[in-house]
């Protein structure tokens, strides 16, 4: 069964007729549009397979020269980390696997880039043993996914039983079979929404709050016991600041996927609300060096949302995105003037304006990549051109990088180019150089 056949019961309506823009679709949208995959080719889903290869490549030209991601070329840190979990986040919804299988197969390619990383730092006599960027995403990705299991089978309920969570009693003050009463009535529906979004919003403050509460007096604790010259008492309350807003912003992304269901029927609005709540914060509040791990989380939920449910008006905006294109170029050029350089994803420009445009061109990225990425990629690519194996390549690619880069630094791409040929032979060899689409789904099963 595809994502489009999964998610379908979550996403369709009985047309009923309120006031809400949350409980229900408007009858000039087609909800099967609302998704964002498309249908599997050779079985696989070749816009998130491109993406990855496309990622790892750029991952693997950044490790090779500093430079590349210093200067921001090709805008890298708006996309790269952020595509990655994105595509995390919609394969981890899509899989039927039990956690303890798909956290073994993370721990065996963890292992595999561990035993590489050793073994090339025996051959070079290498005395600092570093795991590299590529092995702590896969720690970090087995993390996100132990945290998410509960949430995981949370949504998986409202597809298997959708009905069950629709004209939900909480917090309306009505009984389900009162509510039904109540569909041709405008001004119940009006009260019954306005009640519904202080539950949302009571909760979402109701949350900072108490994470404000238990974060901030840390600041204060260790500026009290922490003394000496080298002490930064105005470094230690911003570090405080941003990981209270960052633990904020993932809280409230929890609560949201939580509870929306129980309030509304479009679910296919909750990947928007995410978005929202997270730009919101990085807007407001800024970021920090913690914002890998808290926008990691809220991207890898945004995707897991996202390939479950869809995102509302998604064939429209894609459409807008479409035709054009060049004003979508235009505005990224403004965000990121040439030259300028940093590790702007990890530590905010001092400049405010700066900082706001740098949020805004990764805004515009993510946004494009989920309403267009299934749209702008040829399945072909698959099917005809039968380039299945570039997606292997690209897994060896990300496991043996940093053992490359410690016994070949300056020939890196030689090796990596290298395995291409014998990705291939491989492939044609075992005869997997043509995937039928009856194959079991090995990537998202």
């Amino acid at each position: 069964m595809t994502a489009t056949e999964d998610s379908a019961p979550a996403v369709q309506d009985g047309g009923e007729r309120c006031a809400s823009p949350f409980a229900c679709h408007s009858p000039e949208r087609n909800p099967q549009g609302d998704s964002i995959l498309p249908q599997r080719t050779c079985g696989k889903y070749v816009h998130l397979d491109v993406t990855r290869v496309g990622c790892i490549v750029a991952i693997a030209l950044c490790a090779g020269e500093a430079s590349w991601l210093k200067y921001n070329t090709l805008f890298f840190q708006n996309w790269v980390i952020q595509y990655l979990w994105l595509v995390c986040g919609i394969c981890y919804g899509l899989s039927s696997r039990p956690i303890w299988e798909y956290s073994g197969r993370l721990l065996l390619y963890f292992f595999l880039g561990i035993a590489a990383i050793w073994a090339a730092c025996r051959i070079k006599k290498v005395g600092d043993f570093s795991l590299g960027g590529n092995m702590w995403f896969v720690i970090v990705l087995g993390a996100f996914s132990f945290i998410l299991m509960p949430l995981k089978r949370h949504l998986q309920k409202i597809i298997d039983n959708p009905h069950q969570f629709r004209h939900s009693s909480f917090g309306s003050g009505h009984t389900p079979e009162e509510h039904d009463h109540r569909h041709d009535v405008p001004t119940g529906c009006e009260v019954s929404f306005f009640r519904r979004s202080l539950w949302l919003c009571g909760g979402l403050a109701f949350l900072m709050s108490l994470v404000a509460l238990a974060i901030l007096p840390l600041s204060v604790i260790a500026i009290k016991n922490s003394s000496g010259a080298e002490y930064d008492e105005r470094g230690t309350i911003y570090f405080t600041m941003h990981l209270c807003s960052e633990v904020q912003a993932c809280v409230s992304a929890i609560w949201i996927c939580w509870v929306f269901p129980y309030l509304f029927n479009d679910m296919s609005t909750i990947a928007w609300l995410l978005l929202v709540n997270m730009y919101t914060f990085k807007f407001v509040c800024g970021y920090s060096v913690t914002s890998y791990f808290s926008s990691g989380f809220q991207l890898m939920l945004v995707g897991l949302t996202a390939g479950r449910f869809g995102l509302s008006w998604r064939q429209e905006i894609s459409t807008c995105f479409q035709r054009y294109w060049m004003a979508i170029a235009f505005l990224g050029a403004w965000c990121f003037l040439p030259g300028t350089h940093g590790m702007f994803m990890l530590f905010e420009p001092q400049d405010l304006l700066a900082r706001q445009k740098f949020i805004l061109l990764e805004a515009i990225l993510v946004i494009c990549w989920l309403v267009s990425g299934a749209d702008m990629v040829d399945p072909k690519i698959f099917e005809v051109d039968e380039l299945t194996w570039f997606s292997d390549w690209a897994s060896l690619v990300f496991l043996l990088q940093q053992a490359v880069l410690i016994i070949i630094p300056d020939g890196n791409w030689l090796v990596f180019l290298g395995l291409m040929p014998v990705v291939l032979t491989f492939r044609k060899i075992t005869g997997l150089s043509s995937v039928p689409q009856v194959q079991s789904l090995v990537n998202y099963r």
